[in-house]
């Protein structure tokens, strides 16, 4: 408290000044430039004070009075998120006139199973928390001011949203066939949880299509037979942290077909028997026959293989009938299999009876016959 004492007749012996929490007062200020200080003492608390002039005659002057000191402003602690990250920014404010601002961090040691606390640190710019943090485990940050006396009561922030490990993937069993792919995984992430799982495939390893997510799958459609496939899964946990597993297959191959006559020898028909399997495809066939009254030939469209197919029309070395037949998955078709049929004869032959001779004893009945 700044005084001022004079006397202009025997002038100031001596100024002291005492304070305490009440009007007992009972401790001594510092006198120091016309001034009564009183140092380290309680924030928030009301002093009571006395200043006590002597002049050289040795009569005395009193002053008194009441004050409170200061309480310390408030402190706020603000992550940059609220959300699930792999570490986080944490920026503590607050301002005090004669207090620092300090901070320390309470966080669980994972490999020790243990809390550790920091020493308190004067905080000078945002602070960077990288360590699992998580409702079970939280990291605490607390900041308070000091005054070099007192300290604040403490501000405190809790983080439970710090995820710091990769989530985990594992790939099963590939199941393929000629034009599909499902590769089946297992994602998990105990921390912050799997936020998203993509999949992408090529003939390489620079990928480039995405495949599509159903089931716990990575489904591959509509590619090549009898191929390499490269495939990448990717998992990413809600903290941004990313998983990926890699492999390749290669897509099944269409098996042979056979075709079959019942017979090689001249007949009016002929059955024709096509036999093969494919997973996932269907057996087809189409016939190419010679059309006699038109001269040209006649392809007929693909059609689903479901049982014997019996050919009734001319066949032969010259204008033959050709049966097709291959796999047909939706997707690919197979190299085509051939049968040719040259051995149908649908035209009576030709009969001439000649001039007969006859005498006591015998015929003779002359006859040309061709087809």
């Amino acid at each position: 408290m700044p005084y001022e004492a004079s006397d202009t007749e025997s002038e100031i012996k001596n100024t002291i000044c005492v304070y305490g929490a009440s009007t007992s007062y009972g401790q001594t200020g510092t006198i120091s430039n016309n001034r009564c200080v009183i140092n380290n003492i309680k924030a928030g608390t009301t002093h009571y004070y006395k200043i006590v002039t002597t002049n050289n005659a040795g009569l005395t002057v009193e002053k008194t009075g009441n004050t409170k000191t200061n309480s310390f402003n408030a402190i706020t602690i603000t992550p940059n998120t609220t959300s699930w990250q792999a570490s986080k920014t944490v920026t503590i404010s607050g301002t005090t006139a004669g207090a620092k601002l300090e901070y320390r961090i309470r966080k669980y040691n994972f490999t020790t199973n243990s809390y550790e606390v920091s020493n308190w640190t004067d905080y000078s710019s945002a602070l960077t928390l990288n360590s699992m943090a998580t409702s079970e485990y939280p990291t605490i940050v607390y900041a308070r001011f000091n005054d070099g006396i007192n300290t604040s009561n403490e501000a405190t922030l809790n983080v439970t949203t710090i995820d710091t490990t990769l989530p985990t993937l594992t790939l099963g069993n590939v199941t393929k066939t000629t034009k599909n792919i499902t590769v089946p995984y297992g994602a998990s992430d105990n921390e912050s949880g799997i936020k998203s799982i993509a999949c992408e495939y090529g003939t390489s390893e620079t990928y480039g299509t995405k495949g599509v997510i159903s089931g716990n799958t990575c489904v591959i459609n509509n590619v090549k037979a009898n191929t390499t496939y490269y495939y990448k899964i990717v998992a990413t946990n809600n903290a941004g942290l990313v998983t990926t597993k890699t492999g390749n297959t290669k897509t099944e191959a269409f098996n042979g077909i056979t075709i079959k006559a019942n017979t090689a020898n001249w007949t009016t028909s002929k059955v024709i028997t096509i036999t093969g399997e494919t997973s996932g495809a269907k057996l087809e066939y189409r016939i190419r026959k010679y059309n006699f009254t038109t001269n040209s030939y006649e392809v007929s469209e693909w059609a689903s293989y479901a049982g014997d197919i019996t050919l009734k029309d001319m066949a032969t070395s010259e204008h033959p009938i050709t049966v097709y037949a291959r796999f047909n998955d939706g997707y690919n078709t197979s190299a085509e299999v051939t049968y040719s049929v040259a051995t149908i004869d649908l035209t009576y032959p030709t009969l001439t009876v000649g001039t007969l001779v006859t005498t006591t004893r015998s015929i003779v009945i002359p006859f040309t016959a061709k087809r």
